[in-house]
């Protein structure tokens, strides 16, 4: 048996990346729990046939939907980057970061949109704007119809197109100068994926430059005492994706689920800077 006063080098490794605490891990945890502890209830469709006028009911339903779907989503997202990041790999939390700040930029432009189609009661305008972010697709309208089946299977309603990311994000910025905020969505974002493509950013985490540039060392970065972190990243996005979630079902009188996630964002207001809450209402 080996001498345990002897640790291998791999096992002092482990040992040194158990201690290491990334940063913003106990607000991700946090709000993790608190998230999972939101029940989805079943939702019935209102009797409303595909060429009648669109009803506010038909609408209010539809943003359910979306907002339901998508808490399960995120989620889902956040367990997954709870477990990486307790196991300190820095690198592979990136693109995870990456995705809940797109969806948090998502949900600031749909409810943006919907505002103002809902505030003008134009139901055919909201339902066409939810149709868009809940079905649309570049795969399935680009490429769905070689997968299609023999004979092949056509969808009831034509697909959309998607919500382009990019002007989702400057939706975002627009939404952060609105709330007197520093405009930062684009910066943000072209940082985040700056470590989520393949490129220089992944790479240069590496490599130790020495001997005026001769000698390449290669080095595991979340070694560092205090390796960097995306983390804070994803709780200031969490912030803004839970009011945005809240503000959707505001529109659509929704008085089940609402009121939890006010629970998860009064946590998020405890823990967070105060300039990052002040849309949260009280």
């Amino acid at each position: 048996m080996r001498d345990i006063g002897n640790e291998s080098p791999l096992f002092a490794r482990w040992k040194l990346k158990r201690k290491t605490r990334m940063r913003g891990i106990r607000t991700l945890k946090i709000v993790t729990d608190s998230l999972l502890a939101v029940d989805l209830p079943t939702l019935r469709r209102p009797s409303v046939k595909p060429t009648d006028p669109k009803t506010e009911e038909l609408v209010s339903w539809g943003i359910c939907v979306y907002v339901y779907s998508l808490i399960a989503h995120v989620q889902k997202i956040l367990v997954g980057l709870v477990g990486l990041a307790e196991s300190g790999n820095v690198a592979a939390t990136a693109p995870v970061a990456r995705h809940v700040f797109e969806w948090t930029a998502m949900a600031c432009c749909v409810a943006r949109r919907l505002k103002d189609s809902v505030g003008k009661q134009d139901w055919d305008g909201a339902w066409t704007r939810l149709t868009d972010v809940a079905l649309g697709s570049y795969w399935a309208g680009k490429y769905g119809h070689k997968y299609a089946g023999v004979p092949p299977v056509t969808p009831p309603l034509p697909i959309p197109n998607p919500v382009r990311v990019g002007d989702a994000v400057k939706e975002y910025e627009m939404y952060q100068i609105g709330h007197a905020r520093e405009a930062e969505a684009n910066d943000s974002y072209s940082l985040l994926s700056d470590y989520s493509h393949p490129n220089a950013a992944c790479l240069l985490r590496y490599q130790a430059w020495e001997d005026n540039g001769r000698v390449t060392r290669f080095i595991d970065p979340d070694q560092d005492p205090t390796p960097e972190s995306f983390l804070p990243f994803v709780n200031c996005c969490l912030i803004d994706l839970l009011l945005f979630m809240y503000d959707l079902l505001a529109m659509a009188n929704e008085t089940t689920v609402r009121p939890k996630v006010k629970v998860v964002l009064d946590e998020l207001v405890k823990l967070a800077p105060a300039h990052l809450t002040t849309a949260v209402p009280a």
